[in-house]
């Protein structure tokens, strides 16, 4: 049986890779996804999180959030 500390740091180890691959996966998948989605007014477009997994539309970054191609649209001089 391995020892406590090494249990953990392995444990560690797993998580950190995890969150590394979806960091690279799922801001592709979204991006794909939302290819499919035509002008997003039948099925919204999924947010795509920026690399370091941080949605774009929160603290701090506070982006406009586009689910379709009329948001898009109605963006402005201040949301731009």
């Amino acid at each position: 049986m391995a020892s406590p500390w090494f249990q953990a740091s392995v444990q560690q180890l797993r998580a950190d890779i995890i969150a590394d691959v979806r960091a690279m996966i799922v801001p592709e998948l979204r991006r794909k996804m939302n290819q499919s989605r035509g002008d997003g007014r039948v099925k919204a477009y999924a947010i795509v999180p920026f690399t370091n997994g941080d949605d774009p539309t929160q603290l701090p970054h506070n982006l406009p959030c586009v689910s379709s191609v009329d948001d898009i649209d109605d963006l402005n001089g201040i949301t731009l």
